[in-house]
């Protein structure tokens, strides 16, 4: 699939741009972020996550919302957490090898105050890490 069959295909799907600027736009985001090989999973994905109903073809601003990594971010945060909590809370220094993970841990003051936090704040120190 080419980057104008791509195109065609989403207002096909959704119906037109409210804009022609916005779909120049669109254009040339899929274009600069896509390689010809990779549209058709990049189209699967999209129209399984944008609802066709409401008749609003995707923008960047979509894209970006269905294609983040922030949600793999978090998840990979709290599965470093729940590990390091499992740990238990000595406060005898432990070597994280992850690099991410440790400067987690450093942002919360190290190793010794992850030990010493506190259990009432603990969905804080989750969303902290």
């Amino acid at each position: 699939m080419n980057h104008n069959k791509f195109m065609a295909m989403l207002v096909e799907i959704y119906g037109k741009y409210s804009s022609e600027a916005l779909q120049k736009l669109t254009y040339v985001y899929i274009k600069n972020r896509w390689k010809e090989t990779e549209l058709e999973g990049v189209f699967f994905k999209i129209t399984a996550k944008i609802n066709p109903k409401y008749k609003t073809p995707p923008n960047p601003a979509d894209f970006e919302e269905v294609f983040s990594t922030k949600g793999d971010a978090e998840a990979e945060a709290l599965e470093w957490y729940n590990k390091l909590d499992a740990t238990g809370n000595s406060l005898d220094n432990i070597i994280v090898s992850n690099v991410r993970a440790q400067k987690a841990l450093n942002s919360m003051g190290g190793w010794v105050e992850f030990c010493r936090r506190n259990p009432d704040y603990e969905s804080l120190n989750r969303k902290r890490f």
